[in-house]
């Protein structure tokens, strides 16, 4: 319909070049078109514009369409909650359930009005000043820098006349001392080289010897040959373990290491020099832009059609290790400053720490209970429960020890904090225990019981509850007082286990029984699988997700134990 230079008119079918662009119609208009819709009742007040000022907007804009690409039919309305706007038939489609729907005329009403239109220009005036003060700075910096290199040289130049003498000294004595060690290392290593070729000579003659009296020997001769082999077979073995279990096969490092420390250039040299870059505060302030800015035209919310977890790590479970993980949390190791995962191994009835990339790094804790479910409390203590067991303890990581217990009127299941409050859940007993202050002693906690609640596990998010029901295949919402907000089921949840909840309040769901992973809207209305057997997952039952780096761990059954998958979302 173009090319870079010319438009060709939408009406007619002459191929006319247009001059102008109606943007109701969203046509080009040649000249004779162009007349006939300024005469027309039912575009005569569309506004137009030339096709060189069409050609000067910006590409994002000319490519704008009033017409909804999945129906071909103007777009009349915008949903809110997706952030779209829709035809009359996206409604029926996909938009039914939406209570944010409100007509796009309203949102376009007095938009050349907006008191937003000011102020991003202003924006964008105030960011083009900054820019241009930046790279004023950036380029001082960079003569600043030139002057001081040329300076650097020089004095370089100047110390190295002084100092040829002293290094070639101070060269001599380390390469006298390189060859000595080097030599010394050598003579070691040749004098255990012959060692153990002499020895594996005799076992060589041995096994020859053995072959001769295989074929030869009587059984007389037989019976004492074997005795005398094991006894030979019993040292060189022996000989052996003792090079294994020594230090005479260590890798030895031959390396030259230059010590950083410099006293005097002339009298103790141990480097050339280190070149040093200092950071100062900034002679100037960037401006603040938008810090003011009025509301948004349009609000952005998080889709469930951007969820699309990428596998980053697969854990590293050691062959000595066959796991059954009923949870796990990704925790924030603070000694050394990184995101590390926590796991409970029913089987071992102990908690295990694994680095973000799936290595083993420790034992945390052996129980005398097996432990079912755990969450992060605050700081590096971790609240975890225990099957047929009435009472919670507190872990603290860092110092591999049980804080305190936490007794308990009831079997503990599913556990989760928000820094502020612990709550502790019961499907059979359908109560849900609330606890306050559970990092401070017994004193100052303050409990609250919730009655008729059947959760079997459960996440706190922003003063809600949520939690599965395996028996019911069924997931709930409630206020942290108790009050039930929805219930979601369908045919793809079945015995849900793990639930956990994203920053964005998006609900993800291990669907143990049929090997997925689901994620529910916020408001419980719609679902997605997002992972399945496709992706490898099989019988998932603990999921964790960390709201700030987006990681997200997933236990499966694999290779005869579970193990577990860490993705990015």
């Amino acid at each position: 319909m173009t090319s870079t230079s010319i438009y060709i008119c939408s009406i007619c079918t002459d191929e006319e070049h247009a001059i102008t662009w109606c943007t109701k119609c969203e046509d080009f208009l040649c000249t004779d078109c162009a007349k006939h819709h300024q005469r027309s009742k039912t575009s005569k007040d569309h506004n137009t514009i030339s096709t060189r000022d069409y050609r000067n907007l910006p590409n994002f804009m000319r490519q704008t369409s009033n017409l909804c690409k999945d129906h071909d039919k103007k777009n009349e309305f915008y949903c809110s909650f997706h952030s779209y706007h829709c035809c009359i038939e996206c409604i029926a489609d996909k938009h039914q359930q939406c209570k944010d729907l409100k007509p796009l005329a309203d949102s376009l009403k007095d938009v050349k009005s907006s008191a937003n239109i000011p102020l991003l220009k202003n924006n964008l005036k105030d960011l083009n000043e900054s820019y241009k003060e930046v790279l004023h700075y950036l380029g001082e910096r960079i003569k600043t820098i030139n002057n001081q290199k040329d300076e650097g040289i020089k004095s370089v130049r100047q110390m190295r006349q002084s100092l040829d003498v002293h290094f070639d000294k101070l060269e001599k004595q380390l390469n006298d001392d390189l060859e000595s060690k080097h030599s010394k290392l050598k003579s070691d290593i040749e004098e255990l080289v012959r060692k153990i070729d002499n020895r594996a000579k005799r076992v060589d003659e041995l096994r020859v010897a053995f072959s001769t009296m295989e074929q030869y020997a009587s059984e007389q001769q037989i019976y004492t040959g074997l005795i005398e082999f094991e006894n030979n077979i019993s040292q060189e073995s022996k000989y052996l373990e003792e090079l294994d279990s020594g230090n005479q096969l260590d890798n030895i490092t031959l390396e030259i290491i230059i010590p950083s420390a410099l006293q005097s250039i002339l009298q103790e040299v141990t480097s050339f020099g280190n070149i040093a870059i200092t950071l100062a505060p900034k002679n100037f302030k960037c401006k603040n832009i938008g810090k003011n800015q009025a509301q948004q035209l349009v609000s952005k919310v998080h889709e469930m059609e951007h969820i699309k977890p990428s596998l980053m790590n697969t854990l590293s479970v050691p062959i000595r290790f066959t796991l059954n993980i009923p949870d796990c949390q990704i925790y924030f190791d603070s000694t050394n400053e990184k995101y590390t995962l926590l796991l409970l191994d029913q089987n071992g009835k102990r908690m295990m720490q694994f680095s973000s990339e799936g290595v083993f790094i420790k034992h945390v804790m052996t129980f005398t209970d097996e432990p079912h479910n755990l969450c992060h409390v605050t700081g590096d203590i971790v609240a975890v429960t225990f099957r047929g067991v009435k009472k919670v303890k507190l872990v603290e990581v860092e110092k591999n020890k049980i804080k305190k217990d936490i007794p308990l009127p009831h079997q503990c299941f599913g556990v989760s904090s928000d820094g502020e409050v612990l709550v502790i859940s019961h499907a059979k007993d359908r109560k849900m225990i609330i606890l306050n202050h559970v990092n401070y002693e017994d004193k100052d906690m303050s409990k609250q019981t919730l009655e008729d609640i059947c959760v079997d596990r459960l996440s706190l998010f922003k003063g809600k509850i949520y939690g599965t029901n395996r028996i019911e295949n069924e997931v709930y919402c409630f206020r942290i007082t108790g009050e039930p907000l929805w219930t979601f089921t369908n045919k793809y949840i079945r015995q849900p286990e793990g639930i956990a909840v994203d920053r964005n309040g998006f609900v993800f769901i291990a669907s143990n029984g049929n090997n997925r992973i689901m994620v529910l809207s916020p408001d419980g209305k719609t679902s997605k699988t997002i992972l399945s057997e496709n992706d490898r997952i099989r019988g998932p039952g603990a999921i964790n997700i960390n709201g700030e780096t987006g990681m997200m761990i997933v236990s499966s059954y694999i290779d005869g134990g579970d193990s577990a998958f860490i993705f990015k979302i």
